[in-house]
């Protein structure tokens, strides 16, 4: 398949069967004054729902339809992306999960206004790009359709940042540059072997918040890394259930006082749900984890890390429940090459949706320091 023009289609009938969906939703009794302790707050779920009823999708279309949208097939694997072409460092960006190329279409914007090329993909299976039929179709696999992308599209030279997914993604295509990677931009540590115990302070209090972060939050990986097919049976059928799953993680990762567009999480929540991707968009954490990667040795490639502060006042001691935050530089310079480390004063999980200037701008220093 050669590139290719591409437009998201807009089905007037599947339109009419979510409002109808939405309309005959049935809802979960909540325990009284449970707030979130139980998961999604019920209040939020309605308004969420209600406010998704009345969602202009067709006009959301049309704006979307006005991106420079391609098709490609590499190594075999119809891809999607959103080509921003430029005469800078070209960049590839990976999103998240539960996101999709909307994510990181502010931070795509602003590097392109700066005047670099910007290529800004689909992962397999999200969205646009069609999943994958057979098995295997893991973050791995993904760091080497994007090496096949750029190097489809004529880059010799070129860079990447991701975050969540993304950064996993990205962390192993530094892993494994192929010789036309110069730089990775990561908004996490990601890999296994990493970072190494400093025994310190800062250390010990950086683990027991992760710890706290991991055993309130992250029942969700345990279930789409062994059953997600399981679960998205449930969650394809129902589109308050999806809007559910997906939207309680923007909000339990997003730093409140930076919150993540409305139309933004209205827009993903549409794409997920017209596409029918929640199944292979899970499947990521199952094929992850059937290949797991650790640094076997330290990542020369010049690596940007671009990371979360810890939020304010969280404590496991006290029980005060928080993102966990970057881990010290110090533990974590040994198994990489920083070129820049930079903990935002500000935002959560989702920067380029919640903080796209001060991403933006620090990426763009990354990028300048490539060139010197």
């Amino acid at each position: 398949m050669t590139m290719q023009p591409y437009q998201i289609p807009f089905d007037p009938d599947a339109l009419a069967e979510l409002h109808q969906r939405l309309d005959r939703a049935r809802r979960v009794r909540p325990v009284d004054g449970a707030g979130w302790d139980y998961g999604i707050e019920a209040g939020y779920l309605d308004a969420l729902l209600a406010d998704w009823r009345a969602f202009d999708w067709q006009v959301q279309v049309e704006r979307l339809n006005r991106l420079p949208h391609q098709m490609i097939e590499v190594q075999g694997h119809p891809i999607h992306f959103v080509h921003f072409p430029g005469q800078g460092l070209p960049v590839v960006l990976s999103h998240g999960w539960p996101s999709t190329f909307l994510e990181m279409l502010p931070l795509a914007e602003r590097l392109s206004a700066a005047g670099h090329a910007v290529i800004l993909p689909s992962l397999p299976g999200i969205g646009y790009s069609p999943a994958a039929t057979v098995p295997g179709m893991s973050a791995q696999r993904v760091a080497l359709l994007w090496h096949g992308l750029m190097q489809a599209l004529g880059h010799d030279r070129y860079a990447a940042h991701g975050c969540d997914v993304g950064a996993h993604i990205t962390a192993l295509m530094a892993a494994e540059p192929q010789g036309r990677l110069i730089g990775a931009h990561i908004g996490s540590v990601p890999l296994p072997g990493a970072r190494q115990e400093t025994r310190s302070p800062e250390d010990a209090a950086y683990l027991a918040r992760v710890k706290a972060w991991r055993d309130r939050e992250t029942g969700y990986v345990e279930i789409q890394r062994t059953k997600p097919d399981t679960l998205a049976a449930a969650l394809i059928d129902s589109p308050a259930g999806q809007a559910a799953w997906m939207a309680e993680k923007f909000r339990a990762w997003s730093d409140p006082a930076t919150p993540i567009p409305r139309e933004t999480v209205l827009a993903t929540l549409s794409i997920y749900w017209f596409t029918g991707c929640i199944a292979p968009s899970m499947r990521y954490y199952l094929e992850t984890a059937r290949l797991p990667r650790r640094l076997d040795a330290p990542i020369t490639l010049p690596c940007g890390f671009f990371l979360e502060a810890p939020d304010a006042g969280a404590d496991p001691a006290t029980g005060k429940l928080g993102r966990a935050g970057a881990p010290p530089r110090a533990a974590t310079e040994p198994a990489w090459n920083i070129r820049r480390w930079f903990v935002a004063p500000e935002g959560g999980h989702f920067p380029a949706l919640e903080t796209p200037d001060l991403l933006a701008g620090e990426l763009l220093a990354f990028l300048a320091s490539l060139e010197k």
